[in-house]
């Protein structure tokens, strides 16, 4: 990460599910080291995360309000910060009312915790319905 970091790269892109959250774990602390020893700020860096799957639990997939919030809070205690840029709804879910999932997302956005929420893996029909 020095080397991408020193080379310009600012983009850096986690989930909840890589590692079962010990990739942010990893790259937060990776981060918050580099940021003393290189002196950027926050606000140089462009960082994501995914919300689908969490564990084994029955709250630990999909994109209800509670797990999308759960997993926000979480994910920002794993990374150390307090917000990320992007928060991405992983995979597409059939099981939760689309509304629920676009709210909760919102929520997170209104309350500083993401500046900005999108899809990965959704097909574009889904996307279009979130809209």
């Amino acid at each position: 990460m020095k080397q991408m970091i020193v080379a310009g790269v600012n983009f850096f892109d986690t989930a909840e599910a890589y590692g079962f959250g010990a990739a942010e774990t990893c790259m937060g602390r990776a981060l918050k080291e580099l940021s003393e020893e290189l002196k950027f700020k926050r606000k140089d860096i462009c960082v994501t995360t995914k919300f689908y799957f969490s564990g084994k639990g029955v709250n630990d997939v999909g994109l209800s309000r509670k797990h999308i919030i759960e997993s926000m809070r979480n994910s920002l205690k794993r990374l150390q910060m307090e917000y990320v840029d992007i928060c991405y709804a992983h995979r597409p879910d059939y099981e939760t009312p689309l509304e629920e999932t676009v709210r909760a997302f919102s929520w997170c956005i209104d309350k500083g915790l993401s500046r900005y929420w999108g899809t990965s893996e959704w097909p574009a029909v889904r996307i279009e319905e979130a809209c």
